[in-house]
């Protein structure tokens, strides 16, 4: 792989033999990343791209606390949008998708096949007598992201983290969130016009375990799949150790039932991340996507306490019933302390049959940056790893070495009919912000007119 750090040059990797693969027919070209934000302080984007090749990219915007305001103090949060007629060579807005409450975060965002932009996110809310009320939202634009209808979907027991699922057809919307009972599923089939819910999936009571979900992908069959994980309530509570075990759940009715799957568990610490022992906290996390056939592609952060943790794919092609092994998606060396390299928020995007993109944060060269790796056979063979945080000058809390901090919790991922996979991710010197938030693209499969994932 042959990778040049110059501005306006494209990155281009020959996607061949991978761990224990056999050689794949199909190139990458990686372009230069784009930093989205300018003076703001944005975080957590999530993205989507349209059925006309339009991206979008949503984030939360964060208003300075007042001069001499102590760390944690209260501060208003918006979500924004912006979006790219031509494939990320040029951006328009942000603009605004609600001037509502005095505070919205935990944003996904689906465009369906009509090309209606969904973004679900929670709200703080507050009325004339001070009383605060946390609601789950979904705003909708028909004009590609410029104006928002807004309506509520929950305004009880809304707890954190919602995740959002529509159908291509963008009648069946689902929503799932943590609540208070346990995570909690939301179900349109009139494209938002009514609701069914909340449906709790993993009741609490029965466990006491906090869960908080991380991904939610609907199949072209309407199977609803959900990654999980969950630690002991009062483990949680006491700050740690403790444990993460992940959990990944499938439903062939609409969540009124599910198949649970435990692909493992790692521990779970606040610090204890190997290479930075004062890092917030340190724990497992998966993510789930499916393809146009229904195969499932779990991926997961795993490890041991004081070690690393490493990068794995499962897959599933039978509903969950049965994974496959986990495949290693990368072991790169870190030779700054001669171990391996430390994973983290792993996302992915599948499409068509078997394509699928993994892209996550590593440590490899002392700081973090964003890599991608392939596969377009259902992970039987991948293609090298991509360096997407490439930066043509230091900006952006990044230079060419990397940035310190993951800024949030989650970034964004698509991946298109025609072979393009766009990732977004905010970066930050500390977890405090300021930060921004920057997309990559790359060209990793010849196009081939399968489904959009």
């Amino acid at each position: 792989m042959k990778i040049v750090l110059a501005s306006g040059v494209a990155l281009t990797a020959v996607l061949g033999v991978g761990c224990g693969g056999a050689i794949s027919p199909f190139q990458a070209s990686v372009e230069q990343a784009v930093l989205l934000s300018g003076p703001e302080h944005d975080w957590e984007p999530a993205l989507a791209v349209g059925p006309d090749g339009t991206v979008y990219v949503t984030a939360g915007r964060r208003s300075p606390r007042p001069d001499g305001a102590a760390d944690g103090a209260p501060f208003e949060q918006r979500i924004v949008i912006w979006r790219s007629p031509d494939a990320g060579a040029t951006w328009e807005g942000p603009w605004p998708v609600s001037e509502a409450g005095v505070f919205q975060g935990d944003q996904r965002v689906v465009v369906d096949d009509r090309g209606t932009v969904h973004v679900s996110y929670l709200e703080v809310a507050e009325d004339s007598d001070g009383e605060v009320t946390a609601l789950l939202r979904l705003a909708t634009s028909r004009d590609g992201g410029r104006s928002f209808s807004v309506e509520t979907v929950l305004d009880h027991d809304v707890s954190d983290k919602p995740e959002l699922a529509v159908a291509r057809d963008g009648r069946d919307i689902s929503l799932v969130l943590e609540s208070r009972p346990g995570p909690s599923l939301m179900v349109s089939h009139d494209g938002g016009s009514s609701w069914t819910g909340p449906l709790v999936v993993v009741p609490v009571q029965d466990r006491d375990t906090h869960f908080w979900p991380t991904g939610l992908a609907v199949a072209p069959d309407g199977r609803l799949w959900l990654s999980v994980p969950s630690i002991p309530n009062d483990e949680l509570q006491a700050g740690g150790p403790s444990t993460t075990t992940l959990h990944v759940l499938s439903s062939d009715d609409w969540g009124a039932s599910w198949r649970e799957s435990i692909l493992g568990s790692s521990p779970w610490s606040r610090g204890g991340c190997v290479h930075e022992p004062e890092c917030r906290v340190k724990t497992a996390y998966p993510e789930v996507a499916v393809d146009a056939t229904g195969r499932a592609f779990a991926v997961s952060t795993e490890g041991s306490a004081g070690q690393p943790y490493r990068l794995v794919l499962r897959t599933s092609t039978d509903g969950g019933e049965t994974w496959s092994a986990p495949y290693p998606v990368s072991e790169a060396p870190r030779p700054s302390s001669g171990d391996l390299a430390d994973h983290d928020y792993p996302m992915v995007a599948a499409a068509g049959d078997g394509r699928a993109c993994v892209a996550w944060v590593d440590d490899r060269t002392g700081a973090r940056s964003m890599w991608a790796r392939c596969t377009a056979d259902g992970g039987t063979t991948w293609g090298e790893e991509l360096l997407l945080s490439n930066v043509a000058s230091a900006q952006g809390h990044t230079t060419n070495d990397g940035f310190a901090v993951f800024y949030g919790d989650y970034g964004g991922i698509a991946l298109t009919d025609d072979g393009r996979l766009y990732v977004a991710w905010g970066a930050a010197s500390t977890m405090d912000g300021p930060g921004a938030v920057w997309v990559a693209s790359a060209g990793v499969f010849p196009p081939t007119g399968q489904e959009r994932g």
